[in-house]
């Protein structure tokens, strides 16, 4: 953890509610006159960015919402409400600096409005090499025909919000669910935007930050980000922290979601500065808090993930991944490298397996046995009529002659290893694929 000031770990969870709705309702009713800004701009993307929906029609939830979409103020106070249709606008880096690296960015706004400077955060992940997603959310519908209405009825909204923390959670639940969604889409369009499916980062500002962290703890592991950024802000309450939760990059202001996340067992990167207040963004104060693009995007650099994407393909391996394999024996993309041949010798066959996120071998058997020496990544292993087992880089793993198994990636982690299989007793025997049962029986 690093730790900048005097800031308490005893911060009452209600004073940081407090201090958000007190800024939000001040931005609300702040004229907007006030459009200039201490930041310098980042520089422009390599590709002109481009806005998908993220649903195929009308948002779910939202079929008989009316009011129409509204910008308010401009410059580092604009802000839109009455958002119905959620979108990404991805700005996507310069190929040949690519990291393949996507970072989903959800901005601030108690949902019930949303702010635009995350644009610039996108922005100047683009031209570090990384894909930037800006999401936007669904809002809580505003009545008003005016910016002045607009304004009194969303500080009025926070306002309740304050008096009434369930109406947070009312409020929320459909930016949640489009932050899911938005992991869905990016992870489906992978191939077409040029990044890896198991390095997905979703990073959140204020009520954005409560959708990273409920993305990253939501049932569904396979739809999980691979990692997570809740800059500041936290949800209210905290959502229980199940297992195979993302590595977290966490900052100031979510002290609640830190302290569960070390009692579940995980160990978060915890940065708590001691001033910049709540709200800022990219904007700059003269505080320590203004370094915290560069502390996440050490973070970042740190779990391998800004490496060119050229290099990450093969990362730090030992040896080369090989050909992709083209049999009918697994699920998802899988490479092998054959690195020895069972002889009168050297009997054993030793291989190494590279896989996608997802990827997996159909169940089988090994008339000889296998060990296998897990390299890289995180992979679940599974013998029949036991429960699945989460294996990680560094593990052993021994398969007993004649028993009947399955391994393979986590749905948000590529997975290698070498295997080593004697020859002598015959050729592995191949059974049925592995159920969708069976890969998510992880408890």
């Amino acid at each position: 953890m690093k730790t900048n000031g005097t800031s308490s770990m005893s911060r009452k969870h209600h004073e940081s509610l407090v201090a958000l709705s007190l800024t939000v309702i001040l931005l609300m009713t702040m004229a907007s006159a006030q459009e200039t800004s201490n930041g310098k701009p980042a520089p422009p993307a390599a590709v002109a960015p481009k806005v998908v929906n993220i649903w195929p029609g009308v948002a779910p939830g939202s079929e008989q919402w009316t009011h129409p979409e509204a910008t308010l103020g401009s410059g580092p106070m604009q802000r839109i409400v009455n958002v119905t249709t959620p979108t990404l606008t991805a700005y996507l880096p310069d190929p040949a600096k690519g990291t393949g690296t996507a970072v989903i960015i959800a901005p601030g706004g108690g949902f019930i409005f949303l702010g635009t400077d995350t644009h610039e955060v996108a922005e100047w992940l683009a031209a570090k090499g990384i894909a930037g997603f800006v999401l936007k959310y669904r809002t809580v519908q505003l009545e008003g025909q005016n910016e002045s209405q607009l304004n009194q009825s969303g500080g009025a909204r926070f306002g309740a919000q304050l008096n009434n923390h369930a109406l947070i959670a009312e409020d929320g639940k459909y930016g949640i669910a489009d932050g899911i969604q938005a992991v869905n889409v990016v992870r489906a369009h992978a191939t077409e935007w040029g990044i890896f499916p198991n390095r997905i980062v979703f990073m959140g500002f204020s009520a954005g930050g409560s959708i990273a962290e409920f993305a990253s703890v939501q049932p569904d592991v396979s739809a999980r980000p691979n990692y997570a950024a809740p800059i500041y802000g936290a949800p209210f309450p905290v959502p229980p922290i199940p297992k195979e939760v993302p590595p977290f990059f966490a900052g100031p202001q979510i002290l609640a979601f830190y302290d569960a996340l070390k009692g579940a067992g995980y160990k978060p990167e915890f940065h708590l500065y001691s001033s910049g207040g709540h709200g800022w963004g990219m904007r700059k104060q003269d505080k320590s808090s203004d370094h915290w693009i560069d502390d996440s995007y050490y973070w970042l650099e740190a779990q391998g993930l800004t490496r060119l994407q050229s290099d990450a393909q093969t990362g730090d391996a030992i040896f080369p991944r090989g050909e992709l394999s083209t049999t009918k024996n697994h699920t998802g993309n899988i490479w092998l490298k054959e690195l020895n041949v069972g002889d009168s010798t050297f009997d054993s066959s030793i291989a190494v397996a590279t896989y996608d996120a997802g990827a997996k071998l159909d169940w089988h058997i090994h008339p000889g046995g296998q060990v296998l020496l897990i390299t890289e990544g995180t992979g679940y292993y599974q013998e029949r009529g036991k429960p699945i087992q989460t294996v990680h880089k560094g593990d052993v793993i021994k398969c007993l002659p004649s028993v009947e198994h399955w391994h393979g990636a986590t749905p948000n982690s590529g997975f290698a290893y070498l295997a080593v299989t004697p020859t002598q007793k015959g050729k592995t025997i191949w059974l049925e694929p592995v159920s969708d049962k069976d890969y998510n029986s992880l408890k």
